[in-house]
């Protein structure tokens, strides 16, 4: 399977050749001796995989702006106060009736490109971007 990006699959890039599976497979009929063709071998590897790599690096460069400008044009932008109580999702949901949720936090300090610094009730900081937060809504009659 190729890369999007890169055009080449993994196997192409890291071993220089395209992986066969062992039913489309088929041996070469001429020997070889073992020296000759691991000399062979290693000279083809560090001319082609130095190739694909600079034919990789250049393709990345070229699509990294386009992905960021695709990433940008959808990213949600988070505005949180410091002072804020927030909560901080965990992860992955493990069970329906799982916690996705942990906090309260409170926001100690806005970072650059939506990082926030966050501390729990027991001083403990952590810095987290701002995707992954939303704000907790509290009333005096809530002990959190």
């Amino acid at each position: 399977m190729k890369h999007s990006v890169t055009g080449k699959s993994p196997a192409e890039i890291l071993y220089g050749v395209k992986i066969n599976m062992p039913s489309t497979w088929n041996p070469s009929d001429e020997v070889e001796s073992v020296e000759e063709h691991a000399l062979e071998r290693t000279k083809f590897i560090k001319v082609y995989i130095q190739k694909i790599m600079g034919n990789v690096i250049e393709q990345n460069a070229v699509v990294k702006p386009e992905s960021k400008k695709l990433y940008e044009r959808n990213v949600a932008l988070y505005v949180f106060k410091i002072g804020d109580y927030v909560l901080k999702k965990i992860g992955q949901e493990v069970s329906k009736y799982g916690q996705i949720w942990g906090g309260p936090y409170r926001i100690v300090n806005v970072g650059n490109k939506g990082v926030y610094i966050i501390q729990d009730l027991d001083g403990n900081k952590d810095s987290v971007n701002g995707d992954r937060l939303k704000l907790y809504h509290c009333s005096g009659s809530m002990i959190p």
